[in-house]
């Protein structure tokens, strides 16, 4: 009887450890030239509900209006892979150790993911220039 509850657990770590990473992928940010001391990566998975789950993380990034004068915050962008505009997805906060963290999610399966500074947070359309980005396609993720 030990031994068959040993076997159960040991096949439901297996499946536990399968099934959590399966789906999870990592991107590193590319940065631009702005802000080249900066770093950060993007994890990504898919959700339950079919939706891309992304948690955006960087370090060494100088305040919004350090990088482009008069800008508040960052804003991170999905642009679909197709000449559709860029969708707001959220507003990356960077505090005064330099490191931010979001976590948000879309629908998009299929993106360039984008940082840029901004005026505003609720930015219908990236006016600042791309500081950080990095190519996120879940088509080909199991």
């Amino acid at each position: 009887m030990a031994r068959v509850a040993h076997l159960l657990r040991f096949q439901a770590f297996g499946l536990a450890a399968i099934t959590g990473c399966a789906y999870s992928n990592d991107a590193p940010l590319t940065t631009s030239a702005e802000v080249r001391m900066a770093t950060g990566e993007v994890t990504y998975k898919r959700g339950r509900n079919g939706n891309t789950q992304l948690r955006v993380k960087v370090r060494r990034l100088a305040p919004a209006g350090q990088v482009e004068s008069g800008a508040s915050t960052y804003v991170v962008w999905a642009k679909p892979n197709s000449s559709a505009d860029p969708q707001n997805i959220g507003v990356l906060r960077v505090g005064s150790e330099r490191a931010g963290e979001l976590v948000t999610k879309t629908p998009l399966r299929d993106l360039e993911l984008i940082i840029t500074p901004e005026r505003e947070p609720v930015a219908l359309r990236p006016t600042g220039k791309s500081i950080m980005s990095a190519r996120i396609d879940m088509t080909r993720s199991r």
